[in-house]
């Protein structure tokens, strides 16, 4: 089972997830699936611009076309 984010952030620092690899490996165990995402929903994970863009305008524009964004 995946982790969650609370359960990812308690993990940084122990044993095995310290420097590099240990980050790698606990984002390779973490889940970014929101709780109330709809089955089989797409998931878009992004911070920074797309194109000329902010992506929460990229996200506001896919939502109005009937794409659930969360």
């Amino acid at each position: 089972m995946a982790l969650t984010y609370e359960e990812a952030l308690s993990k940084i620092g122990t044993e095995g997830y310290t420097g590099v690899e240990g980050l790698r490996r606990l984002v390779n165990e973490t889940s970014v699936v929101p709780a109330n995402a709809t089955p089989n929903g797409t998931l878009i994970l992004y911070t920074n611009d797309v194109g000329d863009q902010r992506a929460w305008r990229v996200a506001e524009q896919v939502s109005a076309i009937g794409v659930r964004v969360i």
